[in-house]
């Protein structure tokens, strides 16, 4: 099976609403402290351009503008059974920064 590849979006943490340092601040404002393997999530990020939206609810609109796939001839409003979904992470520039891997995954339906 050849699988096609569809970029859905491409953000920056640029548009994050608060900064990292933010982040752990408000983590430990209450006294509450950072351990080793604490994880912090920015949530979505989205920026009010094309291609850039968190999400591919924020991308169809909510279901409503279906994306059209590279093929031309299939459309996705949702995610559908066997659809594959990779993010990939890089801090700095694309070509030369510090990347983070990517994280893969198949949609399976059960019955």
């Amino acid at each position: 099976m050849i699988l096609e590849e569809n970029k859905i979006s491409q953000v920056s943490s640029e548009a994050l609403y608060f900064a990292p340092a933010q982040l752990i601040a408000h983590h430990s404002v209450g006294g509450c402290p950072m351990r080793n393997g604490d994880l912090l999530a920015t949530g979505t990020i989205s920026v009010e351009v094309p291609n850039a939206v968190g999400c591919l609810l924020e991308a169809t609109e909510g279901g409503m503008s279906p994306l059209n796939l590279n093929n031309g001839n299939e459309k996705r409003t949702y995610l559908e059974d066997n659809d594959i979904v990779r993010f990939v992470g890089v801090a700095g520039r694309e070509d030369s920064g510090v990347g983070f891997g990517e994280c893969t995954g198949r949609i399976v339906c059960g019955s």
